[in-house]
Order: C-alpha cells, then sequence, then structure tokens
C-alpha cells in the first residue's frame, strides 16, 4: 500500500477489517451514498480523509452496524 500524506478509503477499511469488521469497498460506498458519512475527493477522484475525520467514519460505520460499545 502506498504511504500518502492523507488517508484513504483502502486504510479505512484495513483498520476496520483489524478491527473485526470487514466490510467491502462496495458497502463503504453504498453507506457514503446513504449520507452516513461525508468524504472530500482530490481531482484524481481519490475519497481523501483527515486523521479526525478517518476516526469519525470508523466510529459511524461502528455505530451504524450496532458494535460501537462492543468493539
Amino acid at each position: 500500500m502506498r504511504k500518502l500524506p492523507y488517508i484513504t478509503t483502502g486504510q479505512i477499511l484495513q483498520r476496520l477489517k483489524d478491527d473485526g469488521i470487514p466490510i467491502s469497498r462496495p458497502t463503504f460506498l453504498r453507506l457514503e451514498k446513504k449520507g452516513v458519512f461525508l468524504s472530500q475527493k482530490t481531482v484524481g477522484r481519490w475519497r481523501v480523509f483527515t486523521k479526525q475525520e478517518a476516526d469519525l467514519v470508523i466510529d459511524l460505520i461502528k455505530e451504524n452496524y450496532g458494535l460501537k460499545g462492543i468493539l
């Protein structure tokens, strides 16, 4: 995986997988489309997050799956 100055969708998915929540990229994009969270997009159409945004997205996904207090 490339080292970038910002956090990408792949890095968030990897952190979720490490926490025991293996969701797929299409599921991640569906959650974004439903309005669970928003992301910024670069000129190259990459979804990027700051550290605080990535932590918030992970918490929101855990909350959406009912895993907030468990993991």
